[in-house]
């Protein structure tokens, strides 16, 4: 994975079955960034408000170097069998495939 990302694969699956956590941003507020751990299954993970999409994507729990471990419990607790977070930036929120299958379901719902 690229370094946008963070894989919890405890029991070494094949990572392209691990299920995905899509971190993104979604708007910068005047206050700062605002960042949403979304997992594939539609449920919101965490949320979070940065300085700079940079530092969101570490305060998502996103790359090795992120010490946000509270991120990540919370992840694990969803998908304690593994998964893969990854980053998904602003300006390509609005078209990545899998977030727009996610909010077309839950719009469904």
């Amino acid at each position: 994975m690229s370094a946008q990302s963070y894989v919890f694969n405890p029991a070494e699956a094949d990572e392209s079955s691990l299920p995905r956590i899509y971190c993104f941003a979604n708007g910068n507020n005047g206050w700062g960034w605002g960042g949403i751990a979304m997992a594939a299954d539609g449920t919101q993970l965490a949320g979070h408000t940065s300085s700079s999409q940079g530092w969101l994507v570490h305060d998502l729990g996103i790359g090795e170097a992120s010490h946000f471990e509270s991120q990540r419990k919370k992840y694990a607790a969803h998908y304690p069998l593994g998964y893969v977070a990854e980053w998904v930036s602003y300006e390509d929120a609005p078209s990545h495939p899998e977030l727009q299958r996610i909010y077309a379901a839950k719009e469904a719902a």
